[in-house]
């Protein structure tokens, strides 16, 4: 479960990048969906109920609600000026940040409990 949350974020990261380098074209492409989260929505109980750091629980909690939020905002901004365009790629920039800490959160866990270390 730790590595499919890992790796989830990881294809998110990707998309991040994605958006970053098409200028949010994306937004405007009719895309329903840029963000993974089905592995966490699966898995995030029993995470909570494994998770020995109940802060980095926290923490993946919160990268998702973020997620929730850029997906909310893309489906309802126009993107058509450049202020609603900043406003997004300063969200996407959070939330690279917190994919970032997430990832370096579940690879400790993961140390913890005695798996195959991640790559960094």
């Amino acid at each position: 479960m730790l590595r499919l949350v890992y790796f989830e974020i990881d294809a998110n990261q990707e998309s991040i990048d994605i958006l970053e380098r098409q200028g949010l074209a994306l937004s405007l492409a009719g895309v329903k969906t840029v963000f993974y989260t089905s592995g966490w929505e699966e898995s995030r109980l029993r995470l909570a109920q494994l998770m020995g750091d109940h802060d980095a629980y926290g923490r993946l909690t919160s990268l998702y609600n973020l997620t929730a939020q850029v997906e909310s905002a893309r489906a309802i901004l126009d993107m058509d000026t450049e202020e609603e365009q900043k406003a997004v790629l300063e969200i996407l920039t959070k939330l690279r940040e917190s994919g970032e800490v997430a990832k370096s959160l579940l690879r400790k866990e993961l140390e913890r409990s005695g798996s195959k270390a991640l790559p960094e």
